[in-house]
């Protein structure tokens, strides 16, 4: 039984069960056989919880019952538990979500919206560790909320919009500022390698550079053996180790497949085109910071390893270089595509052609464009705390308050 905690009300405010004060109407269980790719689309818990989330589409006669405008009220009674306003085109209610037809002349519907929202906070925390949070239609027909007169319903609601709306510009704002600052390393990139030295450097294909092009192994993953990098461990041009596998491969084909310093592995097949060919350089001092020998690390087979002659090409250099949107998309122009994937292979990437100035003008870009990094990450790090702490604020403000004046 969800049971909320009252307190002592204003003169002219009363108690009202939810039961009393609209009508709660569960969506249908629309079946997979059902579901088209025209017509009315189906709401589901994750359409509320995510505007990008795909729709299933219903072609048939819908019940009026169901049937979802813009500005209704929904609220989802399992899983997410939580209250929205429809802001879509019409669509179809599925299950395990309520649209709410509230009593016009007790109740405002934005004020509903904001209590309900509170209810459904509680009820979250009240069944906080449950496998399968949910409540029932009666137990929530039972809840109770203050209600006071129509206007003040309204100016509460008011007043909450509004605060709300602030937060909203705020979180847009945020993004802004975050988005242009992720937009500057691409600019550091063009200062380097469009640059009018930059033209003059000599150019050859990424084969006169490479010792070695080399496949992984295909072998399955195994509770014991080597730690094996696959293609989840190449982020952002660097190795993560949140998800290591092991595999266990003979000796002599663990040497051939050992990773050294300066290694370059890179993506060789994905879907997604602008994944295809991301890298990331292999630094044993990494791997002992871990506590992970870096002496018997290997990679799978979806990666191709380029061991460099760094004697003539910095592996950072190239990987920066590759980055850029003509290494990119040189990239794509030796990659084939089948059944969906792009996939680039040993021949292809020997034949992109990279700029290869003198050793020391490498290491000065580097170096450069590291500090740049650097710098830029300590600020965007900064940046994403300083504004999601004051995002954190407001909507904890506005909690406050719309807890003073509805619960």
């Amino acid at each position: 039984m969800i049971d909320l905690e009252k307190r002592e009300l204003p003169d002219g405010w009363r108690w009202a069960k939810l039961g009393e004060i609209a009508s709660y109407i569960n969506g249908r269980a629309f079946k997979p056989d059902e579901w088209s790719s025209t017509g009315l689309p189906i709401i589901r818990i994750q359409n509320l919880n995510d505007s990008l989330a795909p729709f299933n589409y219903f072609e048939g006669k819908a019940d009026p019952s169901h049937l979802v405008i813009k500005g209704d009220l929904l609220v989802s009674w399992s899983a997410s538990l939580d209250a929205f306003i429809w802001s879509k085109a019409d669509a179809v209610l599925n299950q395990h979500i309520f649209k709410v037809i509230e009593d016009q002349s007790v109740i405002d519907k934005n004020y509903l919206y904001f209590a309900l929202r509170e209810v459904m906070t509680e009820i979250r925390k009240q069944t906080h560790g449950a496998t399968m949070k949910h409540i029932t239609k009666p137990e929530f027909e039972s809840i109770e909320i203050p209600l006071p007169s129509l206007a003040e319903q309204q100016r509460i609601a008011a007043i909450l919009t509004d605060q709300l709306a602030a937060v909203e510009q705020a979180r847009k704002a945020s993004e802004a500022r975050l988005e242009a600052a992720g937009a500057l390393p691409a600019a550091y990139l063009r200062e380097v390698f469009e640059s009018e030295e930059a033209k003059g450097w000599p150019r050859n294909s990424l084969n006169k550079v490479v010792v070695e092009f080399r496949y992984g192994t295909s072998a399955q993953a195994s509770m014991h053996g080597f730690i094996t990098l696959r293609i989840p461990n190449i982020i952002g041009g660097k190795i993560d180790l949140s998800d290591l596998k092991s595999v266990l491969v003979e000796r002599a084909e663990m040497e051939k497949l050992r990773l050294v310093e300066g290694d370059i592995l890179f993506v060789r097949t994905n879907g997604n085109p602008n994944n295809l060919g991301r890298s990331a350089v292999y630094e044993r001092k990494f791997f002992r910071e871990n506590q992970l020998d870096p002496d018997n690390i290997i990679f799978a087979s979806y990666l191709i390893r380029a061991r460099l002659i760094q004697e003539r090409i910095n592996p950072y250099f190239l990987q920066y270089y590759l980055q850029t949107k003509v290494g990119l998309n040189s990239i794509l122009s030796v990659s084939k595509t089948t059944a969906g994937q792009y996939n680039l292979n040993t021949r292809g990437l020997g034949e992109i052609r990279i700029p290869i100035p003198r050793l020391k003008e490498q290491d000065e870009v580097v170096s450069w464009l590291n500090q740049k990094y650097r710098y830029l990450g300590k600020a965007c790090e900064s940046l994403y705390q300083e504004l999601t702490t004051r995002l954190l604020n407001l909507r904890q403000q506005v909690m406050l308050d719309l807890c003073s004046r509805i619960l």
